[in-house]
């Protein structure tokens, strides 16, 4: 093994960390790349590094690499390096692996691991830092947009977050939500045509200037809100989240009010049913409106109470059905009782006799 002394002071790179000392004292350069004189001639100091003996041949201390290893330069020193697992010295000093890949057997490889991923047509990616390959492969939709950055949070897999903290990400890249048209209180929700000359139009705080007398309403498909008229529509009629809904029927929406049917033609009543207030029975002339009697089955006919399966009676404030023809207590009407002298009813008179008589 080669010794140097001070007066020639040089470093030779080789299996040997060889370093200079001062007035004629042996020297030794440990693996981290330090020098110090040696201690009575049989002592490393400062002590050898890594990988690495300290080796006294003729009264000279020096450190040397250990078998399998090699003295690489490093930092205006020397360390023990193994060339088939050094990855800033890959089977040769200095040759170093482009991250994230590692050596292995002397070469650059891709090792998989819980951040590390070999992703089809790319290669090696750190799925902690890479933006094409933020916390997976491309498949997994992680790209970062225009003005991302990949940032692992506490120490996991990658995301992409914007490099200004406020913007916030969007499919299209970092975007201020508060004013951008096409991602207008949230992604990707564009704003209609606004008056100003028919430009898009999100003049601050993530509101759309809705155009004529539409206004903002959340959506089943967007929660930020499209432009609605809330004159028109049954999902937001009068006002946001005012749907209109009738059990078993259409429903629209006609100058804020909601209608049964296509037409609009009659109101929903509070059990949200659509009945014919013609003809029902339960809801005549209208909601709530219940035809009954205490003697007699009823119908309902052009919105009107009605006594009989005909319809041609009518039912008295009592509830009942008399006929006016021969009833002395309804004769000829509700509540026109027949007194003496004339007890009877006869063809909805009250006469003197049964038969109608004088």
């Amino acid at each position: 093994m080669p010794r140097v002394r001070v007066v020639a002071c040089l470093v030779a790179i080789s299996a040997v960390a060889v370093g200079c000392g001062s007035s004629g004292a042996k020297s030794s350069t440990s693996s981290g790349g330090t020098t110090g004189s040696a201690t009575g001639g049989t002592t490393c100091n400062p002590h050898c590094g890594a990988h690495a003996f300290c080796n006294v041949d003729a009264g000279e201390a020096t450190c040397q690499c250990r078998s399998g290893y090699e003295g690489c330069s490093s930092d205006g020193g020397m360390v023990c390096v193994d060339l088939q697992t050094d990855s800033e010295n890959c089977n040769a000093c200095g040759l170093a692996c482009t991250a994230p890949m590692s050596c292995n057997g002397g070469k650059c490889s891709c090792v998989p691991s819980a951040f590390i991923a070999n992703c089809p047509g790319t290669g090696c990616a750190d799925l902690r830092s890479d933006p094409n390959h933020c916390g997976g492969c491309k498949g997994s939709m992680v790209v970062c947009g225009p003005g991302e950055v990949c940032a692992s949070i506490d120490g996991g897999l990658g995301s992409c977050e914007c490099s200004d903290p406020t913007l916030t990400g969007c499919p299209s890249g970092c975007v201020d939500l508060t004013s951008d048209p096409f991602n207008c209180g949230c992604c990707g929700n564009a704003c209609l045509p606004g008056d100003a000359g028919g430009s898009l139009m999100c003049p601050g705080g993530g509101a759309c200037a809705c155009p004529g007398t539409t206004m903002q309403c959340p959506t089943p498909t967007n929660m930020c809100g499209l432009c609605v008229d809330p004159n028109w529509d049954p999902n937001n009629c009068n006002g946001c989240g005012n749907t209109c809904f009738a059990s078993g029927a259409s429903v629209t929406c006609d100058a804020g009010i909601c209608f049964c049917g296509d037409a609009g033609t009659s109101i929903i009543c509070p059990d949200f049913s659509c009945p014919d207030m013609e003809t029902d029975p339960n809801n005549c002339g209208g909601c709530g409106n219940v035809c009954t009697a205490s003697d007699a089955p009823v119908v309902c006919k052009g919105g009107m109470c009605f006594c009989g399966a005909s319809g041609i009676g009518t039912i008295c404030p009592d509830g009942t059905c008399p006929d006016f023809n021969t009833d002395v207590h309804d004769c000829g009407g509700c509540n026109m009782p027949c007194f003496v002298p004339t007890p009877y009813c006869s063809g909805g008179q009250c006469s003197a006799t049964p038969d109608g008589g004088p």
